[in-house]
């Protein structure tokens, strides 16, 4: 593997461990944000399964 798709994988994985903790923090602050915090922290969840699925993909493919 070519050191441009290992630094690409990584930075597709640091988005996803910090989308996991962005939706963790909500998750404990949740009761400040009644409104939206359900929605959001199933957006975050999301965007993370997304990011790793992502990051999986790009491996297989070498």
């Amino acid at each position: 593997m070519n050191a441009q798709l290992t630094a690409y994988i990584t930075l597709i994985c640091v988005s996803g461990v910090l989308n996991l903790y962005l939706c963790l923090y909500v998750f404990i602050k949740r009761h400040n944000y009644t409104n939206i915090a359900r929605f959001f922290i199933v957006y975050a969840l999301s965007i993370a399964i997304y990011c790793f699925g992502s990051a999986f993909c790009h491996l297989r493919l070498f």
